[in-house]
């Protein structure tokens, strides 16, 4: 089985693995997002990319964690757009593809979210999280963005 080279972004909460799917998820800058009313916090708005309306969730506040800043690190993981769904991931950075060789694979937790996949630990000791994108997006809480 071949393994996919995936895209690695961070978030302040915790640093997560995107896309078990053979072509990662599209990367861009942060451009103006546009709020929306009666939202949960963790929606962060409404982003023009390319011409195309995307829904934006801040990842870190979704699971929890603090608000990403919105700095020039910033980046829109455009995860649904090969599912046919105009939804992006806010995160505080990308670091680029990574390969698996030199890690170490472990379960996911217990506790973990459908949309949470494999753990791998590098040889640093970070430990990644493997994004299910299409779990994600079929997720009921990550759907419901209504306050």
């Amino acid at each position: 089985m071949k393994r996919h080279v995936p895209c690695w972004a961070s978030s302040p909460a915790r640093t997560t693995a995107c896309s078990n799917c053979p072509i990662p998820a599209k990367c861009c800058r942060c451009p103006p997002l546009t709020n929306v009313p009666l939202t949960k916090p963790w929606f962060a708005g409404v982003a023009n990319v390319r011409g195309a309306l995307y829904s934006v969730v801040d990842f870190s506040a979704f699971r929890g964690g603090e608000a990403t800043p919105r700095n020039s690190e910033a980046r829109l993981l455009l995860v649904g757009s090969r599912h046919g769904i105009n939804s992006a991931l806010l995160v505080n950075r990308t670091l680029g593809l990574k390969g698996l060789a030199d890690m170490t694979e472990e379960a996911p937790a217990d506790n973990a979210p459908a949309w949470s996949g494999a753990r791998y630990v590098d040889p640093s000791g970070q430990a990644w999280t493997r994004l299910q994108i299409k779990s994600l997006l079929d997720d009921p809480e990550f759907l419901n963005v209504s306050n």
